[in-house]
């Protein structure tokens, strides 16, 4: 994400924390002298609830992003959570003295924005736990609605012409192909959920907050056009909202979550 891309998400994301919160902790109950790692860990507030739980213990949170480094740092100032830029598609950024040594992982809504989740993300993920450590992780189904409305803006006859080398970079599965990737690891399933969730808008600068971040293929743009490449694919976007009874827009997203042991 550009620094723009990075507001519009910490903007619209921030209407749902208190949902993601509760599920989380829920979910991953932390007990007060916890190692955590969060992994993706964007704005951070999923990171501030779940370091608040804890006394002795400890959170290393990273992201690829530096703006949401940056803005994840600014609103946590616990002496308990340590942030870096990092790449979690990067096998080096597992490091070897995390091995066996977190009691928690966490990687919310971030796996399918890696390209290398399976071979290199859930691997590194499962090294870093103790045996009998628990991650919560989530991801998107291929069939999510959002993901084909993104693949559709590559081939606006108007700007196709941009697009003929790039790289959708959202990476939906199937739930079968999930569940046997997690298992290939080595995972044990504690939880294996699949639901429908949505992304709703009541006017037009939250739709555009909703739309930025899936439009990273306007870059591909000449900058001179990219203001109209993104202004049609939003007229588009909009339209391709989900009908409401009280007119609200509505994107939805299929979403997979599960709790996997060490």
């Amino acid at each position: 994400m550009d620094p723009a891309e990075s507001k519009a998400f910490s903007s619209y994301r921030s209407r749902y924390v208190a949902l993601s919160i509760k599920e989380v902790l829920a979910a991953l109950p932390m007990q007060s002298s916890d190692r955590l790692l969060d992994v993706c860990c964007g704005s951070g507030e999923l990171t501030k609830a779940l370091a608040d739980q804890l006394q002795t213990g400890r959170v290393t949170a990273i992201d690829i992003n530096p703006q949401m480094v940056e803005i994840a740092e600014s609103a946590n100032t616990s002496p308990n959570i340590t942030f870096a830029v990092a790449d979690a598609g990067n096998a080096d950024t597992f490091l070897s003295t995390w091995k066996n040594s977190y009691d928690k992982v966490l990687c919310y809504y971030s796996l399918y924005l890696i390209k290398d989740w399976e071979a290199v993300t859930l691997k590194g993920i499962y090294e870093c736990l103790k045996p009998g450590g628990i991650a919560f992780l989530n991801t998107l189904a291929a069939s999510t609605h959002v993901f084909q409305i993104g693949k559709d803006g590559l081939h606006f006859p108007k700007w196709k012409q941009y697009f003929e080398d790039y790289e959708y970079p959202m990476h939906g599965v199937t739930k079968d192909y999930f569940k046997e990737a997690l298992e290939k690891v080595g995972f044990k399933i504690k939880s294996f959920q699949f639901s429908v969730r949505s992304l709703d808008a009541d006017n037009d600068q939250t739709a555009r907050n909703i739309f930025r971040p899936f439009t990273s293929q306007s870059n591909c743009v000449p900058a001179e056009k990219r203001e109209q490449y993104r202004e049609e694919f939003f007229q588009y976007f909009k339209k391709q909202s989900k009908d409401t009874d009280d007119g609200t827009m509505r994107w939805e997203l299929e979403v997979i979550t599960v709790v996997v042991e060490k």
